[in-house]
C-alpha cells in the first residue's frame, strides 16, 4: 500500500512538473510573438511617418556671387529663372534666365524674321540644353548684320547684361514648361522661334498656345522672339 501511495505521489509530480514546463514554454512563445508584432508595427509606423529626402533644386551656392535661385524666380537681369543646372560645376553655367519681355518687330507687331534675306544653311542645327548661344553664333556668323531673330539677342543689353541669345528648341521648351504654365514670364500663346535650324529652310518653333512645337518656314515666317542668358 505504501508502495503505491509512492507511485501514486510521484505520479502526480511528474504531471505537475510536465504541465509547469508547457505553460512556461506556451507563456515565452505568446511573449516572443507580442514583441515580433510590436515591432513590425513599430517599423511599418517608422516607414510611415519618415520624412521625405528630395533633392532640393539648389542645394549649392550659386556661381554667381552666392546667390541661390530657384526657377520662376527674378534673375540679376530682371528677367526669369527657368532651369537650374544640375551639372553646373563642369558646365560652367548654373542657370538660365529668360528676358522679362519679347522683342517688338519693326512695325512694333512682334512679328519677327529667322533669317536674314537669303535662304542660307546656318549649321545651327543643335536642340539641346546649352546649345543656344552656339547656335546663335553660328547663325550670326552665317548671316551677319541685320535685323533678325538671333541677332537681336545676340546685340540686346538688358538689366547691364549682354551676353543675350536666342533660346534652343529644348530651352525653348523649358520655357514653356516652367514659366508659361506657371503664368510668369509674360508670354503670349503665339509661335516663338528657336535658334535650332530644320532642315530645308525651316527652323524650329515652339508654340505657347498649346505646347507642341514644329519647323517653320526660315524664310517666310514672322514669330515672336525671347531672349535668354546662361550664368
Amino acid at each position: 500500500m505504501r508502495r503505491k501511495l509512492k507511485l501514486l505521489y510521484l505520479a502526480l509530480i511528474a504531471v505537475f512538473i510536465f504541465s509547469f514546463a508547457e505553460c512556461s514554454t506556451s507563456a515565452s512563445t505568446e511573449t516572443a510573438a507580442a514583441a515580433t508584432t510590436a515591432f513590425a508595427e513599430k517599423t511599418a509606423e517608422a516607414e510611415t511617418t519618415e520624412p521625405s529626402t528630395a533633392i532640393p533644386e539648389t542645394t549649392h551656392s550659386s556661381v554667381a556671387g552666392n546667390v541661390d535661385y530657384n526657377i520662376t524666380d527674378t534673375g540679376p537681369a530682371g528677367g526669369f529663372i527657368f532651369f537650374v543646372n544640375p551639372n553646373y560645376a563642369t558646365d560652367g553655367w548654373k542657370y538660365l534666365e529668360a528676358a522679362p519681355g519679347d522683342f517688338p518687330g519693326n512695325k512694333n507687331d512682334y512679328n519677327i524674321q529667322w533669317y536674314n534675306g537669303s535662304n542660307v544653311d546656318t549649321g545651327a542645327i543643335a536642340t539641346a540644353i546649352g546649345t543656344g548661344m552656339p547656335n546663335t553664333q553660328k547663325i550670326i556668323n552665317i548671316q551677319g548684320e541685320g535685323s533678325y531673330a538671333a541677332k537681336i539677342c545676340f546685340d540686346l543689353t538688358q538689366g547691364g547684361y549682354s551676353d543675350w541669345f536666342l533660346p534652343s528648341k529644348d530651352e525653348l521648351n523649358l520655357m514653356y514648361e516652367n514659366l508659361y504654365l506657371k503664368s510668369f514670364g509674360s508670354f503670349k500663346p503665339d509661335g516663338y522661334w528657336s535658334s535650332s535650324e530644320g532642315v530645308a529652310g525651316l527652323a524650329w518653333v515652339q508654340y505657347f498656345d498649346n505646347g507642341l512645337q514644329d519647323s517653320f518656314s526660315k524664310v517666310f515666317g514672322l514669330l515672336r522672339v525671347r531672349a535668354m542668358r546662361a550664368f
